[in-house]
């Protein structure tokens, strides 16, 4: 399949996920906005990647032979949410929302123009 479809199809699939597991964690901030003690929570998965390209290349190591072989995707990625704040702000979450919404559509754009090159290749074959 990655012949067809190549890396690009895999790392905007893997965006949509991201995308996607922040709406959620957003929302839970929003719908918890008036609950007292509530901690606002988002996911750091930029800060993590960032840090992993800043010392470079990340070794992975398959260390059980039922892991997935390196580079082979597997199941759903987990994220990790950390707190962000005292308390849940409602300006700041509807500017994440519209900002993950806004990301969130241009990586279905970007998927829906990879597909259509696709589509492209496929009809002039004929």
């Amino acid at each position: 399949m990655e012949a067809l479809f190549g890396k690009t199809y895999q790392m905007l699939s893997s965006i949509l996920d991201y995308r996607s597991a922040r709406q959620k964690v957003i929302a839970s901030n929003i719908a918890n906005i008036d609950t007292p003690d509530y901690k606002p929570q988002d996911i750091k998965f930029p800060d993590t990647l960032k840090s992993a390209m800043d010392k470079g290349a990340v070794d992975l190591v398959r260390t059980h032979p039922q892991h997935f072989p390196v580079g082979q995707a597997g199941g759903a990625t987990s994220y990790t949410t950390v707190e962000t704040g005292d308390r849940a702000n409602l300006d700041t979450e509807m500017m994440n929302v519209a900002e993950n919404n806004l990301n969130y559509n241009l990586t279905v754009e970007l998927l829906a123009r990879k597909f259509r090159g696709i589509e492209t290749v496929v009809k002039e074959t004929k």
